[in-house]
């Protein structure tokens, strides 16, 4: 058993049922509207139904438009119903009730970047959302069309109106005829909506459409779809290069696997393989052999006189060969003297590290360490060393005499034991004790607030210890050890 719901399995014979029918000689003649409901109410897009029927999208549009057979916007109460809700989301279907309501308010369309993909920054979703926030304080109302739930652009508060639509081209003239906006914007989203840049110009050039607010006709803002395709096509990206008189390696634009072996082989491996409409390198390879480009061609891309693939030559200024642009004149270039032994630069020495700034009340305690480990005094005073005995075997050898000095203390019996011993330094007064504070959560010390800081409490209250590495010794050792807390 498989364990797949009944339902999927009903769904996805509906949908051969269906591709089988469109496929079996049916001409876009024959499609009554009640036949292009049901064929768009299984889910078929206009160019599944023209490669079915071998007639192109936007004739299949055409003729649908005209059946009467155009989507409705449903709506999500992004409130629950709990209150109005501000911002609505729309979806399309087509059982004939549409809740759109769009308004005649001047709005503007923007084009998200649809799924995120591996590579693709976030830079695109950002753009969308502060163009959005820019032509919300100009006046206009926002209409964002983006698939993705999983971006700011599509939250409850970035954008007036909200259409959770695939980015195609179909799509995008529905919402487009359903709101009819005064600019469309599409510079913003990234790959995705600068594909449809072209087709839409196109479209609107052919059907012409006021925009809702009586501001003219809806039209592109922004880059044109001129510019995005100079950008993107590299033949007319090469043509204005040689125009600016601009140097670049040279390469050549080819349309099917033998044009890509020729330029290849004419260029000089290696070369670099690339298609073109395409940002961030996607798909791009660098090739080194004939088997190597006739592999790229028939696995890695689709090449077709609609999407050509580039080919250019790797190396120092083009392999020595003349470029695209600026093909009469040639670089001169000269080979590197060879260095003498006595110019060749040795081992480069080590930098000294630079020591890190200390500031405030850690310099004033390094400065004070510093102080107390000139007089000779044992640095377990401080309160920065562990007294634990292997603590003290570790660095019995750097420290000669702590080892006296830690017997010293054994014998009188406490951490603070041998102020009154005799020591390598000779008999010291022992320290009078202190009366217990009357007060219940305080000791009363008789030290100075900086020598409480840094030296051990005589309260007679044990204080809790503290798990905290020392500031001083942490290279020496990571094992924590109980401060005493400051009276």
């Amino acid at each position: 058993m498989t364990f797949i719901d009944p339902w999927f399995l009903a769904q996805l014979r509906d949908l051969h049922t269906t591709e089988t029918w469109l496929k079996s000689g049916v001409s876009l003649a024959d499609l009554t509207p009640a036949d292009f409901g049901e064929v768009k109410r299984r889910g078929f897009s206009d160019p599944q139904i023209g490669a079915a029927l071998g007639v192109d999208a936007l004739t299949v549009r055409a003729a649908r438009t005209a059946a009467g057979v155009t989507p409705s916007f449903r709506r999500v109460d992004t409130c629950a119903a709990e209150f109005a809700a501000e911002t609505p989301y729309m979806y399309s279907c087509y059982d004939g009730n549409d809740e759109s309501a769009p308004t005649n308010n001047k709005k503007v369309l923007i084009l998200g970047g649809g799924p995120n993909r591996i590579g693709q920054g976030i830079e695109f979703d950002y753009c969308c959302c502060h163009a959005s926030f820019a032509l919300r304080d100009a006046g206009y109302e926002t209409i964002m069309m983006n698939s993705n739930p999983e971006t700011v652009s599509t939250d409850y508060d970035t954008s007036s109106r909200l259409y959770f639509e695939p980015l195609t081209v179909e799509d995008v003239l529905n919402v487009i005829e359903t709101e009819r906006p005064d600019g469309i914007i599409v510079q913003f989203g990234g790959q995705t909506p600068l594909k449809l840049a072209t087709p839409i110009a196109k479209y609107l050039a052919a059907n012409p459409l006021q925009a809702a607010s009586g501001a003219g006709p809806v039209r592109i803002w922004g880059t044109q779809p001129e510019s995005i395709d100079a950008a993107e096509d590299r033949d007319l990206w090469y043509t204005v290069l040689q125009g600016l008189n601009i140097r670049q390696p040279p390469g050549s634009v080819v349309s099917s696997e033998e044009e890509a072996v020729k330029a290849a082989n004419g260029l000089g491996y290696p070369v670099m393989v690339r298609p073109s409409f395409v940002l961030g390198g996607r798909a791009m390879e660098i090739v080194y052999s004939e088997k190597d480009v006739r592999r790229y061609i028939n696995t890695a891309v689709e090449v077709d006189p609609e999407r050509p693939v580039l080919v250019d030559k790797v190396g120092r200024g083009g392999g020595g060969g003349a470029t695209r642009a600026g093909a009469n004149k040639k670089r001169k270039t000269h080979a590197p003297p060879s260095p003498s032994p006595s110019t060749v630069p040795g081992p480069r020495r080590r930098d000294r590290r630079r020591r890190p700034v200390r500031h405030g009340r850690q310099r004033d305690h390094l400065r004070h360490h510093a102080a107390h480990r000139a007089s000779g005094r044992p640095l377990w005073r401080l309160g920065v060393l562990h007294p634990d005995a292997d603590h003290r075997r570790r660095r019995a050898g750097r420290h000669p005499g702590l080892d006296a000095q830690n017997r010293a203390r054994a014998q009188s019996g406490g951490r603070r034991g041998g102020r009154g011993e005799e020591g390598e330094r000779g008999a010291r007064p022992a320290r009078p004790p202190t009366p217990p504070s009357p007060h219940p959560r305080r000791s009363a010390c008789s030290t100075s607030s900086f020598a409480c800081r840094t030296a051990t409490c005589t309260s007679s209250r044990p204080t809790p210890a503290r798990r905290a590495p020392c500031r001083l010794s942490r290279k020496r050792s990571a094992t924590p050890w109980p401060r005493t807390r400051p009276c």
